[in-house]
């Protein structure tokens, strides 16, 4: 199972992530050679989005990503369009491909920094990165398999604003509150290293302030000994010590509250400065009961936060019977702030609005550390990476029994809808499990999709769960299954999915393996597996008939079986077996040339007592005990 493609908007821009890929790195020598086609390869691409070769610049990139977020980056690249919108850009783009930095990491994947500039008539130019990682497939071939945006867009995006607003006054882009904000946030900037954002409530303004390198990426990472963050009150007075990871938006669990983050620890300040509730919890759930307003959780431990803020002794509690009194409904929907309780960025070049929401949404995975909307106080500028509102509801599609007793699961669907976006919105799927054995709730996303449009496809596989152990878990799923067929006129793309989860450091964790059919590798076929939905085209791709497959027939048992050989370097003597199954993992660990001498016609030794039941089940199917690999 290849790591799914994902196009992860950010507040700077967009992230195209791919599946891991690996290569041996070689000598001194060796690499040098390796940069050289590296730079070559990066100045045919360059030389293609020029030239306008759409399908061309297409195929230097792995088709297991998300292709339609791919285009637009090209078309925006091309100067064609701009990313979310079918307008021109309004600068041109130039990258220069020959001074891109060139590095072999730890991780065995190649990452190439790319410089771009931005300009527009006689305005000065703008410097800025795009980061490519790409992987060797053959010898002198390469793919591009993640795009690293984030940076390239939001200065892109600062750019065409500064080209916008070229001959407007401050009062035409920003709210008189916000532009006063501005002065007072320059004053303090004597006293701290950062003045990061501005939240107005009822015609006053809070100041976020953040001592050492404050980073926006590293909320949702670890911060520590990069920066710390703290609240300044409107009289200019330090509310909140700048020593937080993260501090919320106020008032967003409780009024007159503001929620805190010290690493993976939780606690509440009220206004006035005065810790209400320790920075000591792990999880704090509000709910309704008659015991009181929140739930406050560390390890096996759980207490009330009662209505007059006091903390019960130590309560016991279960945590499904927490979540079903959760104060926020299953099914809600987050829209842009008004005007009169609004965070936004200290920046006259980041526009958009914030929510920093509470931190239990986050821990269950219902929405990410820090979402940003449209902000009405800034006009006439451009808004990339903004939404207009972000719908979380239960799926009641979805098989949630999950055969166990111990367990309860159930799946969300989460849209967000962004602003000017062309396909509108970005679907998601949340897992949420109650383990009742250990007291804990374990969260995860399960991607279940292979087209934004759902209506164009054959198969609708409802998402099932099973735990097949206490430390094994199964989801199966519709998803962007790709596979080349024996017969080249045939292929598959889209249909049913499984993808494996296991327990580390008590989060859900998903298991990543290279086979397209991850059964194989975690567990032994029953007449189950040989069930599901699958689309075939049986012509040119560029104009497919569409057939619906219910079961595996035998091409794809055929595939399955080759499929788990290729694991483990095995070299096919078919050629036409040998083109389909280089996409194996082991092949791109051993550098991504088929011919290498560590491939080996003996695989037996290799495989797990699993990969041997599974190829003796293919071959029964197959009507043989011994086919042809």
């Amino acid at each position: 199972m290849k790591t799914k493609a994902v196009i992860i908007i950010s507040l700077a821009g967009v992230l195209l992530s791919a599946g891991i890929f690996f290569f041996i790195k070689g000598s001194g020598t060796d690499e040098l050679s390796e940069k050289k086609e590296i730079i070559a390869f990066l100045t045919a691409f360059d030389r293609q989005l020029k030239q306008d070769q759409p399908d061309s610049l297409v195929n230097s990139f792995d088709h297991s990503q998300n292709m339609k977020s791919v285009k637009r980056l090209l078309g925006l690249l091309a100067g064609k369009q701009a990313f979310n919108s079918d307008d021109k850009p309004l600068a041109a783009i130039s990258l220069a491909v020959e001074e891109s930095d060139i590095r072999f990491g730890t991780d065995k994947m190649i990452t190439a920094g790319i410089p771009a500039s931005f300009s527009q008539g006689d305005m000065e130019k703008k410097q800025s990165r795009l980061i490519f990682k790409i992987r060797k497939v053959t010898a002198h071939q390469y793919k591009i398999i993640q795009v690293d945006a984030r940076q390239f867009l939001g200065d892109f995006i600062a750019y065409e604003n500064l080209i916008r607003t070229r001959g407007l006054t401050d009062a035409d882009i920003y709210s008189p509150v916000t532009l006063a904000a501005f002065k007072v946030a320059d004053d303090l900037k004597k006293q701290y290293d950062s003045i990061i954002w501005l939240s107005h409530i009822k015609n006053e303004t809070w100041y976020y302030v953040a001592n050492g390198k404050w980073d926006i990426s590293e909320v949702q990472g670890d911060s520590a000994g990069l920066y710390k963050m703290g609240l300044v009150g409107p009289d200019l007075k330090l509310r909140i010590p700048a020593e937080y990871s993260l501090v919320h938006t106020i008032g967003a669990t409780f009024e007159n509250l503001v929620e805190v983050e010290k690493g993976n620890k939780k606690g509440f300040y009220d206004l006035n400065g005065k810790i209400i509730v320790p920075v000591e919890y792990e999880h704090i759930f509000p709910v309704t009961a008659t015991e009181g307003i929140a739930v406050l959780n560390t390890g096996n431990d759980f207490y009330w936060l009662k209505n007059d803020y006091t903390i019960s002794d130590k309560a016991d509690l279960k945590i499904g019977d927490i979540l079903e009194k959760l104060k926020q409904d299953k099914s809600f929907t987050l829209t842009q702030p008004t005007a009169d309780h609004i965070t936004e960025f200290n920046s006259r070049y980041e526009h958009g609005s914030l929510y920093i929401p509470s931190s239990y949404l986050a821990d269950l995975n219902f929405v990410s550390p820090v979402k940003t909307f449209e902000n009405p106080l800034r006009r006439n500028v451009a808004w990339e990476g903004v939404s207009t509102n972000y719908i979380v509801k239960t799926d009641d599609a979805a098989e949630t029994s999950s055969g166990n007793d111990w367990l309860k699961t159930t799946f969300y669907s989460i849209r967000d809808y962004f602003l000017g976006g062309r396909s509108e919105f970005y679907d998601k799927k949340n897992l949420v499990i109650v383990d009742k054995k250990n007291n804990r709730f374990l969260a995860v996303d399960v991607y279940s999709e292979y087209d934004e449009d759902p209506s164009a496809q054959l198969c609708q596989v409802p998402i099932k769960f099973r735990a097949l152990t206490d430390s094994l878990y199964e989801v199966r799923s519709v998803g962007r299954l790709e596979v080349d067929l024996y017969d080249s006129t045939k292929y598959v793309y889209g249909g049913t999915s499984y993808y494996y989860f296991t327990i580390r450091n008590n989060k859900l964790v998903p298991l990543e393996t290279n086979r397209r059919f991850a059964f194989t590798k975690y567990v032994k076929m029953d007449e189950s597996y040989l069930s599901g939905c699958y689309e075939m085209y049986t012509t040119k791709r560029e104009k497919s008939e569409k057939n619906k497959l219910s079961t595996l027939n035998t091409e794809l048992l055929e595939w399955i079986k080759n499929d788990i050989y290729a694991d483990y370097a095995y070299k096919f003597t078919n050629k036409r077996w040998a083109a389909i199954m280089e996409g194996g993992s082991a092949y791109y660990q051993k550098g991504g040339d088929y011919n290498n001498k560590h491939y080996s016609q003996n695989t037996e030794d290799s495989l797990t007592a699993i990969d041997k039941y599974n190829i003796d089940f293919i071959n029964q199917k197959l009507g043989s005990s011994k086919t042809k690999k």
